[in-house]
């Protein structure tokens, strides 16, 4: 057997899913090294499908929203007391876990889930958690940030080892958080939205007026003042999109961990919720019926469904945005009333987790609600336990913790008392008969809802947690998991197969009713209206759904299109059956193939499937003459006389004829065809020939060759290495591209040739040297020689030339310096003495580049000693400044390197 990977905890769970847990970790196991204690995987599957990454206690687990369990736990302990937790997916497959409490950040790699490194955090640990909502954590598309609403700055999450970014601050106190794109936005009580990219504030967005917060909407930051205005943030100036219908200083914005097409926000104080499209401007209101003691919180949103947290329940409420209405009661939240829970939609499912409880509500895209079991732990509580009274306990800290403290030993291990086995349950067994065969054993029975199972009805056993077959001590509890109740999907504004399809797949039956009021649109037809019971009611499995659709429709006039297009619009849009009949010859001005009558006429109420009739005029056409006209003129002329045209791309126009000019056609000219028949029209191209290779041309002689092949020349002058004057180097156009005749190519020469640069050493060893190009050494210089670059002709006017000029003593004596020879290069431009002795100079030597291009690298001259003959000055040439030990240096400027 493969052995598991260290640092992985597998929840208890019941047999029924062991075999697919161990499966997974099995394959992990021989798929990845996980070090002790760092880290857990999941397979890559996992990360999309119906998952999410929930804190638990002082730790976080990978869940899977369909099985409703834990598939691993991290092994690693990332909070004490009851400090809090927050996963974010960041954009380069790593998962943050931010500590919101310390601020510090635990880097998780995405498909191995391993721990990658530690970022220590800048806020002091509080015994117990701070309580405070201070550090928030936001992904872009490319990077990850931490927003500390204390205060007020924005910082960059780097990966561990890289140096820390800078924070950015807010001018003023920080209102809302969200991403949009590549960048991170903050808004201001004073609606100063700041856009942060790559760590770095690159603008302020002033949208003039007190902000409630900001948030995401279709891609985009989108800032909402008190008075309920929307503002898009993202363009170069803000733009008001409408106004949500909700205002005032209790205003609160859909979170950005959960954001969808429509700008949300909800008033915590009425209950009331706004959602303003901003592709359409059409705004929603619905009022959910809140108690006074409620604590509600931003919102979520999946498919046409938002939901609102309630932190005074714990409780979650359901807002269906296509009805305009709430739920009269809200979805229970498994935890600690009054304590903040997190809500995030991963894996297509809305999750509402708080981390110091063992199980997590999680929401379906269908608005189905159920549970997940985190597993047990003892940082944990469970509010569903039936045995602490079936709600949360709701600890000060978490259990066997006391305030700010470590764990404390637990109880020593009771001796065995009497066991008994667990039942094994036939298929079909109701849970009450299970219950009571589990009680009658002396153990406890907690009945607990879950999925649907093939085979299986309501009520009807799925398994059992510890599983049929297992010794466990009298008075242990078993979870007994059934079918539930299911919840009746939301089919409305589908097709009607398909929503009868869905339907089907959930177990349920449908039952079509036809509206006898006729469709106003097409769009109207074969689509589901309404359905009884409402989306989101329980409803047995086999329950039957009734859904009204309509299939009337008056017909509509095809009367004067082309009999081909009139059946299209009849079957495809319409969703008749559509049979086309020649009719009468087409004389005078009458088109060939085109619908002169219909049977039923125009206004009659059909049905979907109906038969429609149509006649057209019969009989076949003469092609025109094309050669030499537009073939857009001639394209529309071929269609008039009922053919089909297909324009055909030909030769260049270059040197052939005028683009666009019809040049062939097939069929001929003044033959007779059937209706319908295809026309082709070869044309001449406005694409130009396959341009050339200019590269080693002279630069005249390229563009008159570019000229000449129908495009229009920009050359380039500009300073290059390698160069000879006036000769192409490179073109920006790829040879054997083409461009639209009349486009311009780029080429790219220099007016000014380069020269290679060496320095020359004094043949009898002296530490002197000459600035010479390349194999001009004077005699008795070349002992040594070292190349120093690409750079100009003494005296060559470059743009930013740097003139460099050679001075040079021979009087011997060692009055030159301390030496009997010297030579020195520099870019002073006067007579030049050294301790009285006069020095001949200046005299051009070479021209270098005053800054440095990419491609380029600084010269200096260099030097040391006082010029004396205790202390000879000795001159150098180097890319170093501190060459050969030198005392002082003159930038001479840049060389091609």
């Amino acid at each position: 057997m493969i052995p598991m990977p260290k640092g992985l905890r597998l929840p208890k769970r019941p047999a029924g899913q062991a075999i697919s847990s161990v499966l997974v970790v099995v394959l992990l196991a021989g798929a990845l090294t996980v070090a002790a204690g760092a880290g857990f995987g999941v397979t890559q599957p996992l990360l999309g499908d119906g998952s999410a990454f929930l804190a638990k206690g002082h730790t976080v687990a990978h869940v899977n929203g369909e099985t409703g369990l834990s598939d691993a736990e991290l092994a690693q302990q990332l909070a004490t007391g009851t400090e809090r937790l927050q996963t974010v997916r960041l954009p380069d497959g790593r998962v943050a876990i931010v500590n919101k409490d310390t601020g510090t950040v635990t880097f998780l790699d995405a498909a191995t889930m391993t721990v990658t490194g530690t970022k220590p955090g800048t806020k002091p640990g509080k015994p117990g958690g701070s309580g405070k909502d201070d550090i928030v954590p936001v992904a872009t598309e490319k990077d990850g940030y931490l927003v500390d609403l204390k205060d007020n700055t924005v910082t960059k999450i780097v990966t561990p080892g890289q140096p820390p970014s800078q924070p950015v601050s807010a001018p003023g106190p920080i209102v809302g958080v969200a991403p949009g794109g590549d960048s991170a936005w903050v808004v201001t009580a004073t609606g100063d939205a700041v856009e942060v990219v790559d760590g770095r504030a690159v603008r302020t967005v002033r949208v003039g007026a007190p902000a409630a917060g900001i948030t995401q909407a279709d891609g985009h930051p989108v800032v909402v003042a008190t008075d309920g205005t929307a503002y898009a943030v993202d363009g170069a100036q803000p733009r008001a999109i409408g106004n949500l219908g909700v205002s005032g200083g209790n205003l609160v914005l859909g979170s950005w961990r959960g954001a969808g097409r429509l700008v949300v926000a909800v008033d915590r104080r009425t209950g009331r919720l706004g959602a303003l499209d901003p592709r359409t401007g059409q705004v929603t209101t619905v009022t959910i019926r809140v108690g006074r003691s409620a604590r509600l919180d931003a919102p979520v949103l999946l498919g046409t469904w938002a939901y609102v947290p309630d932190y005074a329940g714990p409780s979650l409420w359901r807002v269906n945005l296509a009805t305009g209405t709430a739920d009269r009661k809200p979805f229970e939240v498994p935890g600690r009333k009054g304590v903040p829970f997190s809500l995030e939609v991963s894996g297509g499912k809305v999750w509402a987790n708080d981390q110091y409880d063992r199980r997590a509500l999680v929401v379906d895209a269908d608005g189905t609600q159920h549970y997940v079991d985190k597993g047990a732990s003892p940082d944990v509580t469970d509010s569903q336990d039936e045995t602490n009274g079936g709600g949360p306990t709701n600890p000060a800290t978490p259990p066997d913790r006391p305030e700010g403290g470590e764990p404390q030993p637990g109880p020593t291990t009771p001796a065995p008392g009497p066991r008994v086995t667990v039942p094994t349950f036939p298929a079909g067994t109701p849970y009450q008969s299970a219950c009571e065969q589990i009680t009658a054993l002396g153990l406890l029975c907690r009945p607990a809802p879950g999925g649907d199972r093939d085979g299986l009805d309501t009520g009807d056993v799925i398994f059992t947690d510890p599983p049929g077959g297992r010794q466990v001590p009298v008075d242990s509890r078993v979870v007994v998991r059934y079918v539930g109740p299911l919840r009746n999907p939301n089919v409305v504004g589908l097709p009607i197969k398909r929503a009868c399809d869905t339907l089907d797949d959930r177990g349920l039956r449908c039952r079509r009713v036809t509206d006898p009021t006729p469709a106003d649109t097409p769009q109207q037809l074969g689509v589901v209206s309404s359905q009884d019971p409402q989306a989101g009611e329980d409803i047995d499995k086999g329950g039957t759904v009734r859904l009204t659709y309509r299939d009337t429709i008056a017909a509509p006039s095809v009367q004067g299109s082309m009999h081909k297009a009139a059946c299209d619009q009849l079957e495809k849009t319409y969703k008749m059956v559509c049979t086309a009949v020649e009719g009468d010859p087409a004389t005078g001005g009458n088109q060939p193939g085109a619908v002169y009558a219909q049977d039923p006429a125009p206004g009659t109420v059909v049905r979907i499937g109906d038969r429609i009739t149509v006649t057209y005029y019969r009989g076949s056409s003469t092609i025109g003459r094309y050669v030499g006209r537009n073939v857009d003129e001639a394209c529309a002329d071929v269609t008039r006389r009922g053919f089909t045209c297909v324009k055909q791309e030909g030769l260049t126009a270059w040197g052939n004829g005028t683009a666009g000019a019809v040049y062939q056609q097939t069929p001929d000219a003044d033959t007779a065809h059937n209706v319908g028949s295809t026309v082709t029209l070869t044309f001449y191209s406005n694409t130009g020939p396959a341009i050339d290779s200019y590269a080693g041309r002279d630069i005249n002689a390229a563009c008159a060759a570019i000229q000449a092949a129908g495009y229009v020349c920009n050359p380039v002058n500009d300073l290059h290495r390698d160069t000879t004057a006036n000769i192409v180097y490179a073109q920006d156009q790829a040879a054997g591209s083409a461009a639209p005749i009349g486009s311009a190519v780029t080429v790219r020469y220099s007016q000014w040739s380069t020269v290679e640069y060496y320095i020359y050493q004094r043949d009898d060893g002296s530490d002197v040297w000459v600035l010479r190009p390349a194999g001009q050494n004077p005699p008795g210089y070349g002992r040594q020689a070292f190349r120093v670059g690409q750079g100009y002709a003494a005296g060559t006017a470059i743009p930013g030339a740097s003139f460099v000029n050679g001075y040079f003593c021979t009087i011997g004596g060692g009055r030159c310096g301390g030496l009997d020879v010297n030579h020195f290069a520099s870019r002073f431009n006067a007579p030049y003495s050294l301790n009285g002795t006069a020095w001949e100079g200046p005299t051009g030597l070479a021209v270098f580049m005053a800054s440095c291009p990419a491609g380029s690298v600084q010269i200096y001259r260099t030097w040391r000693g006082a010029g004396t003959a205790a202390s000879p000055r000795v001159y150098s040439i180097s890319s170093d400044p501190n060459a050969n030990g030198a005392a002082d240096r003159e930038a001479l400027g840049c060389v091609w390197a």
